[in-house]
């Protein structure tokens, strides 16, 4: 349910049994438990009168028996899997601020050409989130003083970044004179930048 507001979704099988050309899954998992320490992975059928169902027989594969690895094996699958995990958290959408190009106008007026970029595999935010606007755009804001914006807004939405790809936004400002402006990158869930830009002078 969750890849419907846009999170990434993955899960794995730990482990499985292959079933046998003759047999199928069941037989396969009941040779297995025979192996075993114990062979406790099967109950044997025995018939129970249930006050509800009448004369039942309980019995069978232990819960979870196919799901769940013996506990001797749980080092070697997670060090098998673990790093793959790892690697794929890895590549969850990373936004920053790539680059920011200043270009004096005259009279006071400078254009910014920023580059914002997403440095993971995973786009921001994925196909089915940007269908359902979910999680929320990440929003580029420019602080500084005495700023008036000729085009653009102080607060500029970030609504879609490809995979290791980066989007352009452009803002026209006018100071009255030469001084600093902070650029801040911020999203729920694709990280935080921060750049502090000269603006003239």
């Amino acid at each position: 349910a969750y890849f419907q507001v846009g999170v990434p979704v993955f899960s794995m099988d730990l482990w499985g049994l292959s079933k046998k050309d003759s047999g199928s899954v069941e037989d396969a998992l009941l040779s297995f438990t025979d192996t075993q320490p114990g062979k406790n992975g099967f109950v044997a059928w025995e018939p129970f009168d249930h006050p509800t169902l009448g004369a039942v027989e309980i019995g069978g594969f232990v819960p979870y028996i196919g799901t769940t690895p013996p506990y001797e094996w749980a080092d070697s699958l997670l060090n098998l899997q673990v790093p793959w995990i790892l690697k794929l958290a890895g590549e969850l959408p990373d936004l920053h601020i790539y680059e920011v190009i200043t270009s004096e106008r005259g009279n006071g007026i400078y254009q910014l050409d920023i580059w914002i970029e997403n440095r993971a595999f995973i786009p921001f935010p994925t196909d089915m989130g940007s269908r359902n606007m979910q999680p929320a755009p990440a929003v580029l804001t420019l602080e500084g003083e005495q700023v008036e914006f000729i085009s653009g807004y102080k607060r500029t939405p970030i609504s879609r970044v490809g995979g290791k790809s980066r989007v352009k936004t452009t803002l026209l400002i006018q100071m009255e004179k030469p001084g600093k402006i902070i650029l801040k990158l911020e999203s729920l869930t694709a990280g935080h930048d921060l750049q502090t830009i000269k603006i003239g002078g």
